[in-house]
């Protein structure tokens, strides 16, 4: 077969060879698909379907937000959100070294409080007054909120480094100390299968190098199973978010790849698993609560607005 075109006003001929039309019909059919099954394919979750995840253990309608919070321009990239008081979030973005004030009463930022410099800033938490930013190389920024509105952190080099890509940073109150959500290696000095949540002792400033919570892939993908979502789904699992429940103290992860929350119990055994819309959670990066039990996902813009979605308990 022949191609005729014409190029820099001359007629050129191509020879070209094809495949029979069928062939031409299951390639576009078959294999195309399956190019980018692994990166967009999601089963089509329904309203029902997020009804029936709701109970005790999981109070929450993931398909059913109350408010949606669309960020301004320099919270496109909001990559860590925690509860301070009063209706206000602190946030983070993942590019500035500033710690962003936002009210959901009347939808603006009402204060600033730059840190540092540039650096890829992950998640934020707050023990009382005093806030805890997080960098992905391990590396935790302290300093109190109450200072002005520029702050002069204290710095703690963590045994994490950047192949650990440390995504999650959450309080944990009871004994007072820091959970930092691993999104890659989950060992230290040692390799670990899986993926990994550390723990930092605020009252000795150290972090124990065993995991608080490791989850292997083999029980990933067992527990998947179990709650009746697709592996094909929700693989990989690379924690981005971490946060406590202020009520019972269950351990809730979110994964931006993979798009799922999962629920762990204080025995740090998995009792719920659900599936972030991926039309409602474009990159899922920061969790948080309310003293009330009120659930707040942010997820980064990508070119688009960073968006804030609440959820009310149903329980």
């Amino acid at each position: 077969m022949k191609i005729i075109r014409k190029h820099g006003g001359q007629i050129v001929h191509h020879k070209a060879y094809h495949l029979p039309g069928i062939y031409c019909i299951l390639f576009l059919a078959v294999v195309v698909p399956g190019l980018f099954l692994g990166a967009c394919y999601q089963k089509k979750y329904t309203k029902e379907f997020f009804k029936n995840l709701v109970r005790p253990e999981f109070p929450y309608d993931l398909g059913k937000p109350v408010e949606k919070f669309k960020m301004p321009k320099s919270l496109e990239e909001v990559s860590g959100i925690a509860y301070y008081k009063n209706g206000v979030l602190e946030c983070v973005q993942d590019e500035k070294g500033s710690l962003f004030m936002y009210d959901i009463q009347s939808r603006q930022i009402i204060r600033k409080i730059k840190f540092e410099k540039k650096g890829d800033f992950e998640d934020n938490a707050l023990s009382g007054d005093t806030a805890w930013v997080i960098k992905s190389n391990g590396q935790l920024y302290r300093f109190t909120v109450n200072a002005g509105n520029e702050a002069h952190p204290i710095l703690f080099n963590t045994p994490l480094k950047r192949k650990n890509n440390v995504e999650g940073l959450c309080y944990k109150p009871d004994d007072h100390s820091l959970l930092l959500a691993c999104k890659d290696e989950a060992g230290i000095d040692t390799k670990r299968q899986g993926r990994s949540v550390f723990q930092f002792n605020l009252s000795t400033g150290e972090l124990d190098k065993n995991p608080f919570l490791l989850i292997t892939n083999d029980d990933f993908i067992r527990e998947l199973k179990s709650f009746g979502l697709d592996p094909l789904d929700h693989t990989p699992f690379k924690p981005s978010g971490v946060a406590i429940h202020p009520q019972s103290g269950n351990i809730y992860l979110i994964s931006s790849i993979g798009k799922l929350l999962v629920v762990f119990n204080p025995r740090k055994e998995i009792i719920a698993m659900a599936p972030l819309k991926r039309s409602m959670f474009q990159q899922p990066e920061g969790i948080c609560f309310s003293p009330e039990g009120d659930l707040f996902i942010a997820s980064e813009g990508d070119n688009k607005d960073g968006e804030i979605v609440q959820f009310k308990p149903v329980y």
